[in-house]
């Protein structure tokens, strides 16, 4: 059952996984809260998350091959850096009350453009680790983490914007980021993987022809964009709902 945690450089990757999945939940959480606070509009609670899902489309193919490309443990921390910064600085904003709707749709495209790369270099980063044999428990630890941030983040973030505003959940954001850093440090370097020397462009075309040939992976994808797009809209409106049809607050 714990197969891939007999890799020492795999616990602390898992241990950022569970820090990366904590960091997006917030990010999530507070983007809605605080661009409802800022506007008073449900279409810019949407809009916001919408930024965030620009980022992803379009970045999505080239995320995988810059994580080809580059050693994925450097990538996941200039990722992970990037998004502690981007926290810490939306935290000052709100909490100086200079924080504007265009901050926040910025900040949603940057965690859309950085999503792909992240999602790219974290898998493979975990093949390279603990090989074939063990990559399947690793996944599954993967998921388990990210479903696990699902319950508790959200419940801390609730906390935190009763006792100190929205504004504290974006530094909780990136607090967990910067310690996610921290666990990449301490997992030391990797086992050198295979770098592809072929154009970008070469790339892309390889992995857009793997896709039109191979029927299942095709369906996988299928089936992932339309439960992305239809199934979790309604996390970007959850603040929405909370305050104006349950009025909980």
């Amino acid at each position: 059952m714990f197969q891939a945690f007999s890799n020492t450089q795999y616990r602390w990757l898992w241990a950022h996984t569970l820090l990366n999945a904590s960091g997006r939940t917030l990010e999530q959480m507070s983007t809605g809260w605080a661009a409802l606070e800022v506007t008073d509009s449900a279409f810019w609670v949407g809009m916001a998350t919408g930024m965030r899902g620009i980022g992803m489309v379009s970045f999505s193919l080239v995320g995988g091959v810059i994580a080809d490309r580059i050693d994925r443990r450097k990538l996941l921390i200039f990722i992970q850096g990037t998004r502690m910064l981007l926290g810490f600085a939306l935290g000052v904003l709100f909490l100086t009350d200079r924080m504007e709707l265009w901050h926040l749709l910025l900040g949603s495209l940057i965690q859309g453009l950085l999503m792909p790369m992240n999602l790219a270099s974290r898998n493979t980063l975990t093949l390279d680790l603990v090989g074939r044999e063990a990559l399947l428990n690793a996944i599954a630890f993967n998921m388990a983490a990210f479903n696990l941030m699902r319950i508790i983040s959200p419940t801390a973030g609730g906390l935190i914007i009763t006792a100190v505003g929205t504004g504290g959940v974006f530094f909780m954001m990136g607090a967990s980021d910067a310690l996610g850093v921290v666990f990449l440090l301490l997992m030391g370097k990797p086992p050198r993987s295979v770098r592809r020397r072929e154009s970008v462009l070469a790339n892309l075309r390889e992995g857009l022809g793997f896709v039109a040939h191979h029927r299942p992976i095709r369906s996988l994808l299928t089936f992932s964009f339309v439960m992305e797009t239809f199934a979790f809209s309604y996390h970007a409106m959850l603040s929405v709902i909370a305050r104006d049809v349950l009025e909980v607050g």
